[in-house]
């Protein structure tokens, strides 16, 4: 008799960690010390703590369950977790030479890591997310000079948001079926998604003052910074695409590629001012990764027997092919 742990166990637990990690830990930690009165914003905070530690297992777990896969899934998973272990009992860690020099190595790590990923998809769904690679990138080479005291970029992050965004809903149609009622059905929820964003595009598109205030409000829940101050809109726009795509992918049953691009554009800008917490650099290359895996349905099995031992398989489904 076998139990098996197939991968959307996994990827449940990576999910809701993520979510409530990003809903209220990374878009609220701005605002937490500021004494406003918002009625359970302490104990939203502690939500986002315990999706933080949720996201954390479950990025070690599918890093452990990869490894056959993605060569550098493996040494990222121990750093992931010596990274968390250390800072825990010396809280200092963060401030040291050691943690420069731990993410800097895991900056290139997790950009390997995307891009083997992505090179492993068939080649539809590859050049697809081609164009969500130049973001990981940029980002990642501003995080190197960041921390090497070295100068910025000052690359146009909304222009290579939309980019990546629009490769990402483009990615949403070539995954799975493209029609049918369950495709249908995929960018019907997937658009009713994304004109979620509407009414507050229209808040800073039609309000300048607003604008003012979502200006600094934004960046600093997401981590992206803006050159132009007139590009919120685009940004808010990028990222309804997104969530279309988001949501399109998980209807579809395509949860190894939603879970991705979420991982990946929910922390992929929190490099650009500096990481404050491991998991932000490993993050995007694995959500890249993942997207990039998307064909790949595992199971990871444990024999009964005393004496067996758990074995990992790897099964590979077609393009469009109905889980």
């Amino acid at each position: 008799m076998r139990e098996s742990l197939d991968l959307k166990t996994l990827l449940a637990v990576l999910y809701v960690g993520a979510v409530l990690q990003f809903l209220f830990r990374e878009a609220t930690f701005a605002i937490i010390p500021i004494p406003l009165h918002i009625y359970a914003l302490s104990y939203l905070g502690l939500l986002g703590t315990a999706g933080l530690m949720l996201e954390l297992v479950g990025m070690m777990a599918i890093l452990a369950a990869l490894w056959r896969r993605l060569l550098l899934a493996a040494p990222l998973a121990v750093i992931l977790a010596v990274s968390s272990v250390l800072a825990f009992v010396y809280p200092q860690y963060y401030a040291t030479n050691l943690w420069t020099g731990v993410t800097l190595t895991s900056v290139i790590f997790t950009a390997i890591l995307g891009i083997e990923g992505m090179a492993r998809g068939e080649g539809r769904r590859r050049a697809s997310l081609l164009t969500a690679l130049p973001l990981l990138i940029a980002v990642d080479v501003e995080a190197f000079l960041l921390y090497l005291h070295d100068g910025l970029l000052y690359t146009d992050y909304p222009v290579l948001f939309l980019v990546a965004a629009i490769g990402a809903g483009v990615t949403s149609v070539l995954f799975g079926k493209p029609w049918g009622k369950r495709a249908a059905l995929s960018y019907g929820l997937g658009a009713a998604a994304s004109l979620s964003l509407m009414p507050l595009y229209l808040l800073v598109t039609q309000n300048r003052f607003m604008e003012i205030i979502m200006d600094m409000t934004i960046p600093s829940a997401v981590g992206i910074t803006l050159t132009d101050p007139y590009s919120l809109g685009l940004v808010i726009t990028s990222f309804s695409v997104v969530l279309f795509s988001v949501v399109s992918l998980l209807v579809k049953g395509r949860y190894l590629a939603s879970a991705g691009f979420f991982l990946f554009f929910s922390t992929v800008f929190m490099g650009i001012t500096g990481y404050h917490l491991m998991l932000y650099v490993v993050a995007p290359g694995l959500g890249l990764a993942m997207t990039g895996l998307d064909s790949l349905n595992l199971i990871v099995t444990k024999r009964s027997q005393s004496n067996a031992k758990s074995s990992i398989t790897v099964l590979k489904n077609e393009v469009g092919e109905k889980k």
